[in-house]
């Protein structure tokens, strides 16, 4: 901590005195007065003075700027050079030590105090400055975030400790190096584009936004991170500060929502397909117990046979001739081949083919499921219009048994999709699902014909897909809500199955929203998807079809 005295270094005993008597005048205590360099050094230590009047010029080894050199490297202390000459090499070597003002000999009281002045007064605000650097500092390497600054040519002037954290590098690492660094290779081209870009245009669309990209750190690891960008200009010079945060624990957990949603679809997909399956055996069972009343019948007519038999030998033996004996057996023998043919081409053939029927149903409901029971790693291709057909086929027998028609509105085979097939088949389920559940909690209240429609249209963003029910709507305060975890309108809802639907979706980098005039009106699903999940499409006349 400095004094408050003024130590005067000059070698002129008469210019001293003079110098030491105006200071007294003006009220500055004045901390001693030293005629060399070395004893400038030594009193300075030791009385620790608010400020330093040194003489250029000065008697022994060490003048007034080496001095000066001394004293600032281990203390901070304010220097005013005083001189009568201004060569310019005197003068650079004087700069280097950073001093605080120059008196040109000869000067008055007035000159004199007004530097001094001057001079405390810069040397305050650099000292609160950088006081304020310091905290500013300590709250930056706080937060857990890299806080990164470059120049306009892409250099790494500051480097927080979050940064080291993140990327690995030390502060002494990175100074003055490319911030390209620390991208993985395929964006470093970019970033160079884009540094030229606001070279010339002075302005950063990236400026204010949020990024999801991928850094590498120093050991070499990509890794999935989060920045936010800003820019400022300085002198004619522009800035970037990014704030980086390391999301590789977020993705994670994303990860597990998103495997948890897919567990959750396979789980309700599979209460569906249980249940279709269970119909189809039922009706497969009732079926086959018609075909065993028919076998019985058939064991009943081979008896009669058997008893014809029998009877026609007796008959021989009674000497009855054998035209006498069909001509009393011709109204059974006509019975018989009626229900022969009743057993043969109408029960057998009709139940036969309708357990065929069940069969292939059955077969039809274990391969979607098999082509669904799996999380989609990899994209697939495949058509709307089918992918549409299997969910809705997974909901047929819930969908027919509450009498829920479906309307397909637009022509839905004109476009090819290129996303996660399963999960798609999952939302759509769900959907459909929370559809028809809102439809039956339409009908508690008031009597409404079930009608759940499914349209789509694309446009030079992407495709839009709309599911819309007349089921019980969704009150306006509660449409911001319908897509959180845990939120339901229903009084049998679990709240997850549109919260699973948004995930899947906004995992696309597309959208979902809900659109409802009130209580009782139905309600609209709106799905948007990217461009780069449409496949192909084609202008082509609409259509309207139905289940």
């Amino acid at each position: 901590m400095n004094g408050d005295g003024i130590l005067v270094v000059e070698d002129e005993g008469i210019t001293a005195m003079a110098l030491e008597e105006s200071l007294l005048d003006l009220g500055y205590h004045v901390a001693g007065v030293v005629e060399t360099g070395e004893e400038a050094v030594t009193l300075a230590m030791k009385s620790h003075p608010k400020l330093v009047l040194m003489d250029i010029r000065l008697k022994g080894k060490m003048d007034g700027i080496e001095a000066a050199t001394r004293i600032r490297a281990n203390q901070d202390i304010p220097i005013v050079y005083l001189t009568a000459h201004t060569d310019k090499q005197t003068l650079a070597r004087a700069k280097l030590t950073e001093p605080y003002g120059y008196l040109l000999k000869p000067f008055d009281s007035r000159e004199l105090k007004s530097n001094i002045e001057i001079a405390l007064h810069k040397y305050n605000i650099e000292k609160e400055i950088r006081a304020n650097s310091e905290e500013l500092r300590f709250i930056v390497n706080s937060v857990n975030e890299a806080i990164i600054t470059a120049d306009e040519t892409g250099c790494i002037l500051f480097w927080n400790l979050g940064a080291e954290e993140v990327f690995g590098y030390g502060e002494s690492e990175v100074f003055n190096q490319p911030v390209t660094m620390l991208m993985p290779e395929k964006y470093r081209l970019s970033h160079s584009e884009g540094l030229r870009r606001v070279s010339q245009s002075g302005h950063s669309n990236l400026a204010g936004q949020v990024l999801e990209l991928e850094g590498q750190r120093k050991n070499g690891q990509i890794f999935p991170m989060e920045m936010s960008l800003t820019t400022w200009s300085r002198a004619g010079k522009r800035y970037f500060v990014g704030v980086i945060r390391d999301i590789t624990e977020r993705r994670r957990l994303e990860q597990q929502e998103h495997f948890a949603s897919f567990q959750s679809g396979v789980a309700e997909m599979s209460v569906a397909i249980l249940h279709n399956i269970g119909n189809a055996i039922m009706s497969i069972s009732h079926r086959a117990e018609k075909m065993v009343t028919a076998s019985r019948e058939l064991e009943k007519m081979a008896a009669i046979f058997m008893d014809f038999n029998t009877l026609l030998v007796n008959k021989r033996q009674q000497g009855e001739s054998d035209h006498n004996i069909l001509n009393a057996l011709e109204g059974v023998l006509v019975e018989v081949g009626e229900r022969l043919k009743h057993l043969g081409a109408g029960l057998f053939s009709k139940e036969s083919q309708t357990i065929q029927q069940g069969v292939n149903h059955i077969s039809e409901i274990i391969k979607i499921h098999q082509e669904t029971a799996q999380p989609a790693i990899h994209s697939s291709r495949f058509n709307l219009a089918e992918l549409v057909d299997n969910a809705l086929r997974l909901q047929l027998d819930h969908l027919d048994k509450h009498q829920i028609r479906t309307q397909i509105s637009t022509d839905l085979s004109l476009y090819e999709l290129n996303m996660p097939r399963s999960q798609m088949v999952q939302f759509l389920v769900n959907l459909v699902k929370n559809s028809a559940e809102s439809i039956l909690e339409r009908r508690r209240s008031e009597t409404v014909e079930g009608l759940i429609q499914i349209t789509a249209q694309s446009d030079s963003n992407g495709l839009e897909i709309r599911v819309v029910d007349n089921g019980q709507g969704i009150a306006h305060e509660q449409l911001e809500n319908i897509f959180s975890f845990g939120f339901t309108t229903k009084n049998r809802g679990t709240g997850y199955g549109l919260h699973s639907a948004a995930t899947f979706i906004q995992s696309l980098n597309g959208s979902i929203h809900a659109e409802s005039r009130g209580l009782n009106t139905g309600a609209e699903m709106v799905i948007r998807l990217p461009k780069s999940c449409l496949e192909n499409s084609h202008d082509k006349p609409k259509r309207v079809g139905g289940r």
